[in-house]
């Protein structure tokens, strides 16, 4: 009997618990949010009822969503992520400056995250005031590559060039967040900002594959002169002598072969194989190694370089070793003009 009587009560006692779960976070009852309420429900569930008081019903509704908002920075004051949310709904209820002060609270609390941070460039932007959402896009930008296009949208969204975006933090001065915002211009086919990106960032050394991005750009505008500075200064002091006394890449192949525009360029073909050799080097370690499968006489044209070159005389030269070469011609060197 005592056993029956105890598993009664349990039962009993489960039942009450869950009635008491299902009256606190039912529909009903979320019209008429107290502090009391509040504190029964869990967070997630009040920011959701929050959310769709400001939104939708009578203007009732915008006082209960403020009502539980504010509820929930009495039980977690030291969130930015529920300040924000408080900016939120005063942006909502045209209040803009409750949700000022609401959103630099949150970026007080939580300087660090990107999330916050966000908010508040939003803020600005949804008020706008771009020139004060454009150092918080800055910060996100040096943080993480994540946001990079929908920032970048913004800046177009408000047809921001790059002096202006610069001269307000709206790109930091980091190789990583030019270099991308560089190849997003040239996706969408930006000159003009994209040469006063890839000018920005003289003292930073950028990647080559964004420099590459770059060249292949103005060389598709046509711009062949200013592809070939743009190169010449991506190589720095890798390649010594390079644009003065050589105007060849890598022209004795003692590095790895470059697929870039100004780099060696080995195309398919069949009957013939080409590639970087240790085995016969000139002026250092490697060399290159082309050999024909003597199935027939070949006309090789897979290897080349483009290069860019002002009016002048100018001397082709190569040290060339064959072996076993049969044919009515030998092997030779021609240049092109493009």
């Amino acid at each position: 009997m005592i056993q029956a009587a105890s598993r009664l009560f349990l039962s009993a006692l489960l039942c009450g618990l869950a009635y008491a779960k299902l009256s606190i976070e039912s529909p009903s009852n979320d019209t008429r949010l107290t502090t009391t309420n509040f504190y029964w429900t869990d967070l997630t569930t009040v920011a959701s009822r929050a959310s769709q008081f400001s939104t939708e019903g009578p203007r009732l509704d915008a006082v209960a969503a403020s009502a539980a908002l504010e509820g929930m920075l009495k039980v977690n004051s030291a969130s930015g992520d529920q300040w924000a949310q408080m900016g939120a709904h005063w942006v909502g209820a045209g209040q803009v400056e409750k949700a000022k002060y609401c959103y630099l609270r949150a970026a007080q609390l939580a300087p660090n995250s990107i999330e916050t941070v966000l908010s508040v460039a939003s803020f600005y932007r949804n008020t706008g005031q771009i020139q004060r959402a454009l150092p918080n896009w800055g910060r996100v930008l040096s943080s993480t590559a994540q946001q990079d296009a929908n920032i970048f949208r913004f800046f177009d969204a408000f047809a921001l060039n790059f002096d202006e975006i610069s001269a307000n933090g709206g790109l930091p001065r980091q190789a990583r967040a030019i270099s991308s915002y560089l190849e997003n211009r040239v996706l969408v086919g930006d000159l003009g900002n994209a040469q006063k990106a890839w000018a920005s960032m003289d003292t930073l050394s950028p990647q080559d594959a964004s420099a590459q991005v770059y060249v292949g750009f103005l060389e598709q505008r046509g711009l062949k002169s200013e592809a070939a500075a743009a190169w010449l200064r991506q190589l720095g002091s890798k390649e010594p002598g390079y644009g003065k006394a050589n105007f060849l890449l890598n022209g004795d192949f003692e590095k790895d072969l470059s697929p870039g525009l100004f780099g060696w360029r080995i195309a398919a073909q069949k009957g013939v194989r080409a590639r970087r050799d240790g085995g016969a080097p000139h002026s250092g370690r490697s060399s290159l190694r082309i050999d024909f499968d003597g199935q027939k006489d070949i006309e090789y044209r897979g290897l080349s370089q483009t290069v860019a070159l002002e009016a002048g005389t100018y001397r082709l030269e190569a040290m060339v070793r064959a072996q076993d070469i049969s044919g009515s011609e030998g092997v030779g060197l021609k240049a092109s003009e493009t």
